[in-house]
Formats: structure tokens, sequence, C-alpha cells
């Protein structure tokens, strides 16, 4: 689920085009930070062996940190149009 999210975020900012520009800015950051801290990181900690594996339930700690990011960006960047 995490890689089909990955690519939806990647096909919006492909088809803003110009708009995309305003990420370019701390906005464009964060959704970096989403994308790395939300999406990234967890499929490295589930890919990982279980015997690496943390006992702590981080992976969707950082999902749904990056989703409420995502939503953060996507609302909050639309001022900036």
């Amino acid at each position: 689920m995490l890689v089909l999210e990955l690519v939806a975020i990647v096909a919006l900012i492909v088809s803003l085009g110009r708009v995309a520009m305003v990420w370019a800015n701390a906005w464009g950051l964060l959704l970096a930070l989403m994308v790395l801290g939300g999406i990234a990181l967890p499929l490295i900690l589930r890919w990982r062996p279980p015997a690496l594996a943390a006992r702590w339930p981080v992976a969707p700690v950082l999902v749904l940190a990056g989703g409420l990011m995502l939503r953060a960006v996507i609302v909050l960047s639309s001022g900036g149009l």
C-alpha cells in the first residue's frame, strides 16, 4: 500500500506541472520529509529480518505521521497559488 501511495504522490507532482513550483520552498521540504519518513522508512523497517525488527510499533506511527503531514502540506500550501 505504501508503494501505491508513493506512486500517487509522484503522479500528483507530475500532473501539476508548473504549479508544483509552489512546493519549491518549506512546503517541499515537508513533503520530502513525509516521503522519507512516512513511506520509505516504514518500508525499510518492514523488509528487515524479524530478528532485527524493533519491538516498538515505529512503522505504524511513522505512516500515520506521514499521512497527517501530507494532508497538511496539500491543504496549507494551496494558499501559495
